[in-house]
């Protein structure tokens, strides 16, 4: 590169930078240059050594060479460069400086421009060459390092490489040549550009070059080493982005969508040229602006001329532009541009950008307040639309804010431009809503905000409506226009606001009565308040209305008169002008300071003398006190002023039975009163019934407790009245009652208080106004009566013995108690009823009601003393009650076994219970029939004997009054409940509880809040022992009071046992290492103490750690548990509870299914079948006398023992499907368990004995109702006495039958009526409605010899001398070798094929017999144990019998597929046929061999079928007898065998061929109804459509066997009614599709010849006449069935043709 060229490019890239930064809101668009953006590629080719000129020398270290030359431009990263340098530690420079370091080309971030094949502080041991090869405009630059080492300090571990430049492409490749390496080296490969950290593209890899991956930094490095080093001809290169290009075309169909005042939405379609993306310009010109290349444009830029505005820069085809200003016209530019996957972009194209203009809607005008409000007009006020100017506003105006209800004339009035509307003809006093819209050629705004206004009131004309406050709301009091204010009220008042606390009290007026509502004042704190009314036109002429109100002063919230408004003050003062100022020079009326204030009300007068024209008056109070006071104002009216006055403040005094006091207060100029007196609520008629009365006035006549009300008026002479005043009500006094009260009784007494209680008196022509009780703890005598006018006194409290008494008024049903009452003392009463109070009161002292009741005494204390308790005894004392009175007081102790007595005092007579001192013996408490009365005295002590070992007894304590109360019960006190549990009875191993009947632990909970409880509420299966903090309610404790209590059972170890298997339930949250359970062991000479934690020590032991933190179910096992300390010695097991009394989360410890036990020993059977050898074990030690056994399935060798004992509570377990063979004596005294499968062998000299249990298991399925789920399960016992409830103890709704034969009928078996099981007699039973698990026990296993008699056959039945039996074994048992008496040699298996029920069918064999298939699993002579089967009597007997022992027992695997075993080593090879009937998913089978001891006829190797209805069946005959099995003795001698077949149904049915075995013969299917002959091979399937019912004449099974002289390349069996003479027909194929037949030479007369295909599809048919022909078959290759006919027989031959 020349200077002049160096100098052109530096300043062309000076100016485009300083363009860029000059640029604002703009970017930088090249990013597609930089090398991160390079496409890498991994490649092999051939490393090819280039000459070239040596830039630098053989062994330079850290050296570079001088600027050398490359031969073209060559561009990268964006700039064009002529020359680089090369470094000799594996990289090379672009331009014209050397690396600043070479051996991190990469990482080093003062590098730019770099290549590097492997940069680190290599060495150039080979030198530097480079090369310049090709022609323009195709040169490559070749830079090949020699030999070069990867450390500075080695030539021996060396690689070659290559980089090279290319013109054109500028792509740069780096090429792998040899390399040889024994340490190992990281380097630096790649490629960078400019200083930024991010212009790099490496490669980075441990295992592999040729799988490198992208480095993730600058100093991701590839290893150098023996094993991983890139291969010969290995070729990284880069290439860099293709330059952007300009979009062919624009975008379309630009459309507007969403516009508003401020915002518009657009789309568009896809330019079809798919450029990268779009930019949207808005502006404020029709003339698009100019984008230029290179510069992305952000959102929100405005650099592309004056009112434009980057909306996006995208390739999304959809916009919103926001920020718009309304009524304004926009316009929008789109242009394509390019800038995906090339440099140089964007690139936009600028030609005919697609654009379009849209206005947006009006701004919407902004409401403000009303102004020149009057009462029938007002001015709307609004602000100017921004933006746009609008043609005009539409004002609407409302009477509601949802402008439904709009004015006449203002529904969208066009009021033009103006900003501001006069609204006239309103109603006065009315609200009123405005809003205004503004209206623009595109669209109008949206409504403004809505503004409320409302109209001024008219005043209201002298004399005024009573402003009775029903709608006053409290805030703004209606429709009168009353409001409220606050300022301090002086000689120019100032008001502000619209509030005060003026409100209506919800309790009404004076807060007396809700119905009578007013507005009042809380007179509280310091505030002032204003209650304003209305405008009043008084006219123009002074001094001719008043103003009349009512008001109350009561305390707060209350109806209690108040004597002072203290500090506070309530003023009338009254506005001249309406309301626009006041004044206190206005004030009519004051209330202060102390004064006789009406709680009730009193009716104000004040003239308003100097008052005219328009005014407002206001109820100002003022508050500067904290006393709490309510001030109450109702019926406010102006009123014109009466010339005779009205009196007012009406009263009552001195009223009796029959007379009252009226009075009154005169407010004018009168001297006599009319009045007029009624029934309380009578309607006044005018006309007084008293005139010219003085004032007060004594009204006589009247009345005993009647209620009435009278009116008043002023008599002002000359016939001038006032307006009648009142009512005022009162009441006269009552006479004396007329009953006492009657249901005289008590409450809940205590020992303290008899709360009395009794129906009221009946009212009769007096009701009581109250009663008056009167006590004593002498005698009713003692209690004097009361007497009429003295009033009593309330004297609650008994005092000595004197007579106490207690006042309570009231009518209702009453109660009443006393206090200073004794515990356990009689006390006395008598209640009266009175009338009236006071001075008035007037007793019932006639027949008062009385009771006679006593105090309850004081409970014993619950600590009791001088225990002693043994296993069957408990002794204790006590400690006297509080306040026993040995005189009338004695003890009752109940005690109860196992659970606390039923709640409830005992109420009966003492004298009833009779104690016993050996619990049981006497009288049952009242309230529970399992607690007997154990004392009964004035003692303090008991000696309890009688009882149960390890029991809890629970105790309840009471003391007795023995005098019965008036009612006839007796007065006991509370129980004092205590429990003490007997001593256990130490439990023998094995220890299981699962607490499922009762609680065996001893609780040693004392006083703790959290104690140990027994019950079912914790939620495992069953009941449990948990802690409880409401004795055994729920599972919850109190964590905020701490407790320790303990459970415990003492277990014997016996001698010999270190060990023991140990395992619970629990569950307990709590709170970590501060709430929690834990088990001990402990010797049983330590008892554990309440509230003591146990310590480890002195033989205490804690088994595992703290049990805490689980609030679900958990178990903890540990099969190694060390009980040495306490072998041949009773343990102690504890479980301890503790928490601290300090958080802690519920619930607590729960404990069940406790189990100690032997320690148990599993058999692995690795080396043999000896259980004296240690390596049979799986814990590879021998069982000791005392253990568990457990033998598991799939072992290598199954145990077998000369002998077997099982110890007392141990238990012996053979698991699903495992084995057990016993030639001599088992003894059993624990449990030997056989689960489902598992087998015994015992040898012929085995015996049993023992008092042990055996348990056979077996698992049955399905619901019984539907298949293949629901199974009959045909099962009989294994063991002796076992119950028929064995079947139903799983599930009742099993079904279970047995069945006769002599019968013919089932029978089933009863689950509510057991019956002892027969052995050797076979049951069936349906698992309903799911899976279940038989357990058969009861006696002794099945062993040695057994008889099965009673077998019958009993002529006519349908099912004829068909008996069920079943296996007795807990093996298997060996038909074949069975000793039957009058017994065919045929077995049949009820079974499952899957979907069905089928019989299978069994043959005895001698040495091995025939089984059916039909469920899969072929029938043998093994039966299962306890399978129950089906045999029959011989033909002609009426009885017969099977012997079994134990020679016949056996363990037996299942054959499963396979055929092994099923043929008798006797049966002729040369044939067995094993053939199925299928129809739908049901299948019947029939199986035909050769045994040379068969018969023709029917014999002990036939097997009868077994018939079953609803099914296909097919069968071959021998007389009378159906045969499923056929024994033949030959098949030379039985060519032809007839099949006969019974069909269930018309349709399509099959004959599969399931075996074929046939030595050198041929065997077919004759259809005599088709006239077809098919030949049968194993899985030839012939299908047939028959109809239902049976057909004997329709098929026929042929056979045909053939000597040896037959040619071997001739495939036939022949079956034949006549044999041609000598050896018959030789037919064999000979090449190429011929078929060659020779006659014998006796053959005589015409053959016809047919030739039939496998399917039986004829090819062939013609004649010979000679003894030879040959016939050419232009057939497949395959078997193929030639008959031969003459009038001297038939023959067939198969023939296989191989062309």
């Amino acid at each position: 590169m020349n200077t002049q060229t160096y100098n052109l490019n530096f300043a062309r890239n000076f100016i485009f930078k300083s363009l860029l930064l000059i640029t604002v809101f703009l970017s930088i668009g090249n990013g597609w240059g930089q090398v991160t953006n390079y496409t890498f590629n991994t490649s092999t080719g051939t490393y090819n050594s280039i000459t070239g000129t040596q830039i630098i020398a053989p062994g330079t270290d850290d050296g570079s060479s001088s600027a050398t030359i490359i031969g073209f431009d060559f561009v990268f990263n964006g700039t064009t460069f002529t020359q680089f340098v090369a470094n000799s530690n594996g990289c090379i420079r672009l331009g014209s400086s050397a690396p600043s370091s070479g051996s991190n080309a990469i990482s080093d971030g003062s590098n730019t421009n770099m290549i590097a094949f492997f940069s680190r502080d290599g060495k150039a041991v080979g030198g530097v060459f480079y090369e310049t090869s090709g022609s323009a405009p195709n040169r490559v630059l070749t830079i090949q390092y020699i030999n070069y080492a990867p450390a500075y300090a080695t030539t021996s571990n060396l690689m070659d490489a290559q980089i090279k430049l290319f013109e054109g492409t500028n792509q740069i490749s780096i090429v792998y040549g040899a390399s040889t390496t024994s340490s190992s080296y990281t380097g630096q490969v790649g490629i960078r550009g400019t200083t930024t950290s991010t212009d790099y593209s490496n490669r980075l890899s441990t295992t592999s070059w040729a799988a490198s991956t992208s480095g993730t930094s600058t100093t991701s490095t590839m290893t150098f080493s023996s094993t991983v080093k890139p291969t010969s001809g290995l070729t990284f290169s880069w290439s860099p982005p293709v330059p952007c290009v300009i979009p062919a075309n624009q975008p379309t169909s630009l459309s507007f969508s969403s516009i508003s005042s401020t915002s518009i939405s657009g789309s568009f379609t896809a330019a079809a040229s798919s450029p990268s993306g779009y930019l949207v310009v808005r502006s404020t010109s029709p003339n698009p602006p100019s984008p230029i290349d290179g510069t992305t444009y952000a959102a929100a830029a405005t650099t592309l001329g004056s009112g434009t505005y980057v909306i996006q820069s995208s390739s999304a085809t959809s916009f919103s532009s926001s920020s718009l200003s309304g009524n304004t016209t926009y316009y929008y530019h789109i242009f394509s541009y390019n800038n995906t996957g090339c440099s140089g972009g964007p690139k936009y194209l600028t030609v005919s950008p697609l654009s379009l203009s849209s206005t947006t809607c009006a701004s919407s005008p902004s409401a403000s307040a009303a102004s020149n409000i009057a009462t029938t007009s007002f001015t709307a006020n609004w602000s100017a639309s921004s933006g746009g100017a609008p043609l005009n506003y539409l004002l609407y105006v409302a009477t509601d804010n949802s402008f439904t209800n709009l004015v006449s004339g203002y529904n969208g009035l066009d009021v033009g431009t103006v900003t501001n509307y006069s609204v006239t003809g309103l109603s006065a006093s009315t609200t009123y809503y405005y809003r205004i819209m503004a209206v623009a050629n595109s669209c109008n705004s949206t409504n403004s905000s809505t503004i409320t206004i409302t109209t001024l009131c008219s005043p209201e004309l002298a004399p005024t409506q009573v402003q009775n406050f029903s709608t006053f709301t409290g805030a703004a009091p209606s429709p009168i226009c009353w409001s409220e204010s606050s300022g301090a009220l002086t000689a120019s008042s100032t008001l502000s606001g619209t509030t005060s606390n003026w409100t209506k009290k919800t309790n009404g007026f004076a807060n007396a009565n809700a119905s009578n509502v007013g507005a009042s004042i809380n007179l509280y704190s310091n505030s002032t308040n204003w209650l304003i009314s209305n405008p009043i036109d008084l006219g123009n002429s002074a001094g001719l209305y008043r103003l009349k109100y009512k008001y109350a002063v009561t305390s707060y919230n209350g109806t209690s008169t108040v004597t002072t408004l203290s500090s506070h003050k309530v003023e009338i003062v009254i506005s001249t002008d309406g309301g626009n100022t006041w004044s206190n020079t206005n004030i009519i009326k004051t209330y202060a300071g102390a004064g006789s204030y009406s709680n009730t009300g009193f009716e104000e007068l004040i003239n308003l003398t100097n008052f005219s024209g328009l005014i407002k008056i206001a109820f100002v109070a003022t508050c500067v006190s904290s006393s709490d006071i309510d001030f109450h104002i109702d019926d406010v009216q102006v009123e014109a002023i009466p010339s005779c006055m009205q009196p007012t403040n009406l009263l009552v005094s001195s009223i009796t039975a029959n007379q009252a006091a009226l009075g009154w207060t005169e407010t004018g100029t009168a001297s006599v009163w009319d009045v007029e007196l009624g029934s309380s609520g009578f309607m006044p008629s005018g006309s007084p019934s008293q005139i010219s009365v003085s004032n007060p006035y004594t009204y006589t006549g009247l009345s005993a407790n009647t209620a009435y009300q009278y009116y008043v008026r002023a008599n002002c002479g000359n016939n001038d009245f006032s307006t009648w005043v009142g009512p005022f009500s009162f009441t006269t006094l009552k006479i004396e009652p007329t009953n006492q009260v009657t249901n005289l009784g008590v409450g809940t007494v205590t020992s303290t208080a008899i709360p009395l209680s009794w129906t009221a008196a009946v009212a009769g022509s007096q009701a009581p106004d109250g009663y008056l009780i009167k006590g004593s703890s002498v005698s009713l005598a003692a209690i004097s009566d009361p007497v009429d006018g003295t009033d009593q006194t309330d004297v609650t409290v008994f005092t000595s013995n004197a007579a106490n008494k207690k006042q309570t008024t009231g009518t209702a049903t009453s109660t009443t108690t006393f206090t200073g009452t004794s515990p356990g003392t009689m006390y006395y009463y008598k209640v009266y009823s009175y009338s009236n109070s006071g001075a008035g009161i007037d007793f019932k002292t006639d027949n008062p009601a009385t009771l006679t009741y006593a105090t309850k005494p004081n409970s014993v204390s619950s600590t009791l003393t001088a225990e002693s308790i043994t296993s069957s005894s408990i002794d204790f004392s006590w400690t006297a009650a509080t306040g026993y009175i040995s005189a009338t007081n004695e003890y009752l102790i109940f005690a109860k076994a196992g659970s606390a007595i039923t709640v409830g005092s005992p109420t009966q007579n003492p004298s009833q219970y009779t104690a016993s001192s050996t619990f049981g013996n006497g009288t049952s408490y009242q309230g529970d029939a399992s607690a007997f009365c154990v004392f009964k005295g004035d003692g303090n002590s008991i000696s309890l004997s009688g009882l149960n070992a390890s029991t809890t007894y629970y105790f309840l304590i009471y003391s007795v009054v023995d005098l019965a109360n008036s009612n006839g019960s007796f007065s006991y006190s509370s129980e004092t409940g205590v429990n003490r549990s007997t001593l256990q009875i130490p439990a023998q191993l094995p220890y299981i509880d699962d607490f499922s009947n009762s609680n065996n632990l001893t609780f040693i909970n004392g006083t703790q809040t959290n104690k140990w409880s027994y019950g079912s509420i914790t939620g495992n299966t069953g009941s449990s022992i948990y802690i409880s903090n409401d004795n055994g309610v729920s599972n919850i404790y109190t964590n905020s009071i701490s407790s320790i209590v303990h459970a415990y059972r003492d277990i014997v170890i016996p001698s010999g046992v270190s060990v023991v298997n140990f395992s619970f339930d629990w569950k307990s949250k709590g709170e970590v290492d501060f709430d929690y359970l834990r088990v001990w062991l402990v010797p049983i000479s330590y008892t554990p103490s309440a509230s003591s934690p146990i310590v480890s020590g002195s033989g205490r032991i804690q088994v595992g750690g703290n049990f805490q933190n689980v609030t679900t179910w958990q178990s903890y096992s540990s099969s190694t548990l060390n009980v040495s300390s306490f072998e041949n010695s009773t343990m102690r097991l504890v479980f301890e509870w503790r928490n601290d009394g300090s958080q802690g989360t519920s619930p607590p410890a729960a404990i069940d299914n406790i189990s100690v036990n032997f320690p148990t020993y599993t058999w692995s059977g690795a080396s043999s079948n000896d259980p004296s050898i240690s390596s049979n074990w799986s814990s590879g030690t021998l069982p000791t006398a005392n253990s568990n056994i457990i033998i598991p399935s799939n072992v290598p060798n199954y145990p077998t023992y000369t002998s077997l004992i099982i110890a007392q509570g141990n238990t012996f377990t053979l698991q699903s499907n495992a084995q057990l063979t016993i030639s001599g004596a088992l003894t059993n005294n624990g449990t030997l368990t056989l689960e489902s499968g598992a087998t015994i062998v015992q040898g012929s000299s085995s015996t049993l004995a023992g008092s042990g249990t055996y348990n056979v298991k077996q698992a049955i399925t399905g619901d019984g109702t539907t298949t293949p789920s629901g199974r009959f399960w045909y099962l009989g016992s294994p063991v002796s006495l076992a119950s028929s409830s064995v079947y139903f103890a799983s599930n009742a709704a099993n079904v279970v039958k047995k069945r006769s034969e002599s019968t013919n009928a089932w029978t089933a078996l009863s689950s509510g009526t057991p019956e002892n099981l027969v052995v050797g007699q076979g049951y069936y039973t349906q698992a309903i409605p799911a899976n279940s698990t038989i357990n058969f026990t009861g006696g002794l296993l099945n062993n040695g010899a057994i008889s099965i008699t009673n077998l019958t056959r009993t002529a006519g039945q349908g099912f004829e001398g068909f008996n069920l039996v079943s296996n007795p074994y807990p093996s298997y048992l060996n038909w074949d070798v069975v000793s039957r008496t009058n017994v065919d040699g045929t077995m049949w298996y009820r079974t499952h094929d899957g979907t069905n029920m089928v019989f299978e069918t069994y043959v005895a064999g001698a040495a091995g017999g025939v089984g059916t298939n039909l469920s899969g699993n072929t029938a043998t002579k093994y039966i299962p144990p306890m399978q129950s089967y089906w045999v029959r009597v011989t033909q002609g007997q009426t009885s017969g019998s099977l012997a079994l022992d134990n020679t016949m027992r056996t363990h037996f695997a299942s054959l499963g597929s396979s055929t092994a075993g099923l043929r008798s080593t006797q049966d002729d090879p040369s044939l067995f046929l094993r053939m199925n009937l299928l129809q739908a998913n049901k299948k019947d089978q029939l199986i035909v061999y050769v045994n040379e001891q068969a018969t023709n006829g029917f014999d002990m190797l036939d097997g009868e079928k077994m018939m079953q209805a609803g099914y296909p069946q097919f069968y071959t005959k021998a007389g009378d007898k159906k045969i499923v099995i056929n024994g033949l003795n030959s098949a030379k001698k039985q060519q032809a065998l007839p099949v006969t077949i019974e069909l269930p149904t018309t349709g399509v049915h099959s004959f599969v061929i399931e075996d074929l075995e046939i030595s050198n013969g041929l065997v077919w299917l004759e259809d005599k109804q088709e006239e077809i002959i098919q030949a049968l091979e194993p899985g030839t399937v012939y299908q047939f459509y028959a109809n239902a019912g049976m057909n004997a004449e329709r098929f026929v099974l042929h056979f045909q066997l053939i000597d040896d002289a037959v040619p071997t390349n001739v495939y036939n069996e022949v079956n034949s009614s006549a044999n041609f003479s000598g050896k018959g027909a030789n037919v064999y194929a000979e090449s190429a599709g011929v078929v060659v037949i020779k006659l014998p030479a006796s053959a005589e007369g015409v053959t016809d010849i047919q030739i039939r295909d496998a399917a039986g599809k004829l090819v062939y048919a013609g004649s010979m006449n000679n003894l030879e022909t040959s016939v050419e078959l232009a057939q497949a290759n395959g078997i193929y069935y030639v008959t031969l006919s003459s009038n001297t027989g038939v023959e067939v031959r198969k023939v296989f043709i191989q062309q």
